[in-house]
């Protein structure tokens, strides 16, 4: 390595290094982020390519560009797929893969998509859970536990929150603790259990306290306020409230300050003071206007156009609350990030329509207020907006009912092709069974065959020798005569019964199907019709049966006959439809 190549590397680590450092404003870590990206690229270091393109993606995310950032990392799966032998000797590919699935698994989470999250965190915690260091798997339980509480699972949210905590506790972080207890204070929060909620409010502040990061106190601060508006004490949640929106640290969090103004705005509506709610909802706005997050938009609009339904300026309060319905519409059919960026641009698109049409709407407000019955006007007016926004919902509707066909349609064709190939193994494994055991059925039938010309030879042997034997010698004439009868006793004692065991096993239903054709078929037919779909010659059936082969032949005609087949029909082929 050059002397020139080493000092670029070191540059780039040390901005990497001050990049890792959450505590500095977002906006400052995501410029450091992309110089040391700029540098990478130039120098050609792989780490540094991957380190700083992780943290811009993760500085997006806490600037609440949750799209932007989605699409960052999924880029850089991308990027470590196509050259995974060159990345796994810069880092630990599994523990790097495991941070990033982590990391989409959270904006997952964000987007309220828990079945996407849930996927991402599984996948994550397979690569690092034998390896993997505690920090980062602790996590992975914490986010787990969040997707549980928020299913209401609480049993099972508490056993990963536990996992996450004695994970962590060795490595100092208080990060983990503070996500922990924001999701249990979120809880609460929904169920109303106010007292609980105001616990885990005092633990957080503490928590933000000893880290000293801005973005934890800011949440701390902003939870506060929350509860204790909730608890109707405005003074004190006024005074949290205003102690994040007065703080310079805290600008980049544009989520936290919008939800600070609304609440803001909501403590002056109760205390009458409109026109001030009027102001703090237009603030809430400005900020939300800086996310792509739509939730935080809408419920800015909406607390917007109430505040000026209560100064009376009507026409811009339906204006906001038009784009905040067109809002949680959108919300309602998002379900993955693609669909996320598809639906803002959609809201953009009909943002920008609805303005055109507001300008065209206040141009004939103004006239109508020129006449003397502007209340009979604007209550028409209110009627076509009213039309309006109904039109557009039933579109939405109409769309979204299309949109479900369609992918109904899809999910049922994937459906029958895995049937049908689940189907088509089936029978390829049942066709493959069956001919294993007939292979085996004929097998066993071919050794019996043998066996039995074996017999048929020593009896032969043995009468041969019997001829030579001297007629004075009564005691070995005695001797073989016995052997000859027990060999001829022995031929088909037990030939018939086991090769018809491995019939009966290979060919189950063969006997109830030909007796249900021919119910009055003798046993011995039912013998030779066996043998016959196996495909034995004469001969073969002959030796297996201790027959003649002459006696064999006569069998096939009776039975043929019996079977009423015409001379051009062949009886195995007609045995073998059985």
């Amino acid at each position: 390595m050059s002397a020139e190549a080493s000092e670029n590397k070191s540059a780039i680590d040390s901005l990497l290094k001050k990049t890792d450092n959450i505590s500095l404003s977002a906006e400052y870590r995501l410029q450091l982020s992309e110089k040391a990206l700029n540098l990478s690229r130039k120098s050609s270091y792989t780490y540094g390519i991957l380190h700083a393109t992780y943290n811009i993606g993760r500085t997006k995310f806490y600037q609440g560009n949750l799209n932007e950032s989605f699409h960052i990392l999924d880029s850089l799966l991308n990027f470590m797929s196509e050259d995974s032998v060159t990345i796994s000797k810069v880092v630990d590919y599994n523990v790097t893969r495991s941070k990033i699935l982590s990391m989409i698994a959270i904006i997952f989470q964000d987007l309220d998509d828990y079945k996407r999250a849930m996927e991402y965190y599984f996948n994550a915690l397979k690569l690092i859970e034998n390896t993997g260091n505690n920090y980062d798997k602790a996590l992975i339980f914490k986010g787990l536990g969040g997707l549980n509480i928020k299913a209401g699972n609480l049993t099972k949210a508490q056993e990963y929150f536990d996992k996450a905590i004695t994970l962590s506790n060795s490595t100092g972080n208080h990060k983990i603790m503070f996500d922990i207890n924001q999701e249990q204070y979120a809880y609460h929060l929904n169920k109303g259990e106010y007292s609980k909620a105001l616990e885990k409010c005092i633990q957080l502040q503490n928590l933000a306290k000893q880290d000293k990061t801005p973005y934890m106190n800011a949440i701390a601060f902003r939870n506060m306020g929350e509860i204790y508006y909730r608890l109707n004490e405005l003074t004190i949640s006024r005074s949290y409230l205003n102690s994040v929106i007065n703080n310079e640290a805290y600008a980049e969090f544009t989520n936290v300050l919008s939800y600070c103004y609304t609440l803001l705005s909501r403590i002056s509506r109760k205390e009458n003071n409109f026109s001030q709610s009027v102001k703090y909802a237009t603030s809430a706005l400005e900020y939300a206007d800086k996310t792509t997050v739509l939730s935080v938009k809408a419920d800015a609009l909406h607390e917007l156009a109430t505040a000026r339904q209560l100064t009376g300026n009507y026409v811009e309060a339906y204006k906001n609350l038009n784009l905040h319905l067109l809002i949680k519409d959108s919300i309602n059919a998002i379900n993955n990030a693609q669909q996320m960026l598809m639906l803002q641009s959609r809201y953009d698109i009909s943002k920008v329509l609805n303005e055109k049409s507001l300008v065209e709407n206040r141009l004939t407000i103004q006239t109508l207020m020129n006449s003397r019955k502007n209340f009979l006007l604007i209550g028409s007016l209110t009627i076509i907006l009213l039309m309006g926004i109904l039109m557009i919902m039933l579109i939405k509707k109409r769309q979204t009912e299309i949109r479900l066909s369609r992918e109904l349609q899809q999910k049922q064709k994937v459906i029958s092709e895995q049937e049908e190939i689940i189907r088509k193994e089936k029978e390829d494994h049942l066709k493959f069974e069956l001919e294993h055991k007939n292979r085996e059925l004929i097998t066993r039938a071919m050794t019996l065959t043998q066996n039995q010309e074996d017999k048929l030879r020593l009896i032969d042997d043995l009468k041969e020798m019997q001829n030579k034997i001297d007629d004075y010698d009564s005691e070995l004439y005695k001797l073989h005569d016995s052997l000859i009868r027990r060999l001829n006793n022995n031929l088909t004692a037990n030939t018939w019964e086991d090769f018809k065991v491995y019939f009966e096993n290979v060919y189950s239903d063969f006997y109830d199907n030909l007796l249900k054709a021919y119910p009055d078929l003798t046993t011995n037919e039912l013998k030779l019709c066996a043998l016959l779909k196996l495909n034995f010659n004469t001969k073969e059936i002959a030796s297996l049966t201790c027959r003649e082969v002459r006696s064999i032949e006569s069998a096939r005609n009776r039975l043929r006959k019996h079977l009423k087949l015409p001379p051009d029909i062949n009886l195995v082929q007609h045995l073998n439809k059985y």
